[in-house]
């Protein structure tokens, strides 16, 4: 019988277990958390090898479960350097039932692969572990130290004073509500729900114009101008002989004069005056100003002729062109921000309507509607607006944008761990936000990342680490 001793030993965020016998190396094991996920890790061969590697992982929920409705993934990542393009390997881990998965990692050539494993539950939220994954070298989790370890590949220390020096700042991974602001380009315009036209339903010849310009403000009620029209002068007879009559069609003769753009005032006053009028007054149905107008004295009208179109500008909409990427970001509601490049430092606020359903096929964006407030009038029809767009994004983990350092496809920061020590970490980055960028993976909630001086401490760990990470 062989006998086995194994040994347990937990250092900063992993647990490193070695097992030795008489058969041959010993076996190693990590243990790391991954949101809100606990992940064992074991790899064959350790250290990884140039061609064919297997990492065996179980996956915990934070009840000490283990996680079947999971799924796991792995990438391995050699960054682009000079003229070789950036390689992967790794992909989605095989289930193995009760917790247990298994991630094949080929690597093409001998390096430094970091390596990054997610796990996704069932409510869509995922979590991620790093891990130091290099040809030759024993792996370790990104960001720790191993047994016996006093050195990690990229980590350095910086003390409070050369902080001070080289003008380091921090700043929180944030978990909650995000927005992302989209801008486009809009027009002011008319709101169609405003406006009014002014039409007869009879023929008629115009005896004189009151509202004779175009752009002319006017009010509910204000008369317009007078019209002659033997069907009127006729209506308004027959309307008076039944009043004297005490005819029951007299309500009928009021009501086709009604019908005919007469107000009850003016029907009231016929029949005080008792003789009726041969030039009538129309006056207009709503307030707003004249947008158009196509009457001057003595010109004959028809019925159903448009006269005049009133517009109310006391509220005006905004049709801003989104692009297509952007447009399915856009919902009925969002409040919106406008301004103007004759009112230098004035905003308005606004909200999204509507969302046209169709696109402009040669600019490939889509329509939005926006409705906004106009009591002072400085938003004029036809003007061009500057317009953002505030899209809610729902909860995200977010990382402000100062922290992050692009280095051709690979996105990297560099996380504070305390006691001095800043270590590099590879994120996988979403949407953009107003204050930052969504994390996909690589990072956590709570962790703290630098948000200035980052270049001179990537330089640095470069120095330290002998090698490229990016």
């Amino acid at each position: 019988m062989k006998l086995l001793c194994c040994g347990l030993v937990a250092a900063a965020s992993a647990v490193f277990v070695s097992c030795s016998g008489p058969s041959g190396p010993a076996e190693a094991g990590l243990v790391a958390k991954a949101g809100r996920f606990r992940i064992e890790a074991r790899f064959d061969p350790d250290p990884p090898q140039k061609g064919s590697n297997v990492v065996r992982l179980k996956v915990m929920d934070d009840g000490g479960l283990p996680a079947d409705d999971v799924s796991v993934r792995g990438s391995a990542v050699m960054p682009a350097m000079g003229a070789m393009a950036e390689m992967r390997a790794g992909g989605e881990a095989t289930s193995m039932g009760e917790g247990r998965f298994r991630l094949d990692v080929d690597l093409s050539m001998s390096g430094s692969w970091p390596l990054t494993v997610s796990v996704t539950g069932s409510d869509g939220k995922t979590g991620s572990v790093g891990f130091n994954y290099k040809t030759g070298v024993p792996v370790r989790v990104a960001g720790s130290r191993s047994a016996g370890s006093s050195e990690e590949a990229g980590v350095i220390e910086i003390d409070a004073r050369q902080r001070q020096l080289i003008g380091v700042k921090t700043a929180p991974v944030r978990l909650g509500p995000a927005e992302k602001s989209i801008r486009a380009v809009g027009r002011v315009a008319y709101d169609e729900t405003g406006l009014a036209d002014v039409t007869l339903k009879f023929q008629g010849w115009i005896g004189e114009v009151f509202v004779n310009t175009t752009g002319a403000p006017v009010t509910k009620g204000e008369e317009l101008f007078t019209v002659y029209s033997p069907e009127l002068l006729s209506a308004q007879e027959e309307f008076l002989e039944s009043a004297r009559r005490g005819s029951k069609l007299l309500s009928s003769a009021r009501r086709r004069l009604s019908l005919w753009n007469l107000t009850n005032a003016q029907i009231d006053e016929l029949s005080v005056r008792g003789t009726p009028l041969v030039y009538v007054p129309i006056q207009s149905a709503a307030s707003g100003i004249v947008v158009e107008k196509h009457v001057v004295d003595g010109s004959a009208v028809a019925p159903g002729q448009l006269l005049y179109r009133i517009a109310d500008v006391s509220q005006v909409w905004i049709e801003a062109d989104v692009y297509e990427s952007d447009l399915p970001l856009v919902k009925v509601g969002a409040a919106a921000r406008i301004s103007l490049t004759y009112l230098p430092g004035e905003t308005f606020e606004g909200v999204v309507d509507y969302v046209y359903p169709y696109l402009d096929s040669p600019t490939r964006t889509g329509r939005v509607r926006i409705v906004v407030p106009n009591e002072t009038g400085s938003l004029k029809p036809g003007m061009y607006a500057d317009v953002v767009l505030l899209a809610a994004l729902g909860d995200q983990l977010v990382v402000p944008e100062a922290a992050i350092i692009r280095s051709g496809k690979t996105d990297l920061v560099f996380v504070d761990l305390g006691e001095g020590r800043l270590a590099p970490r590879r994120v996988e980055l979403g949407r953009r936000t107003t204050d930052g960028y969504v994390v996909r993976s690589g990072l956590e909630a709570g962790e703290t990342v630098v948000t200035s001086g980052n270049f001179l401490i990537a330089a640095e760990s470069k120095l330290k680490a002998g090698i490229s990470q990016w």
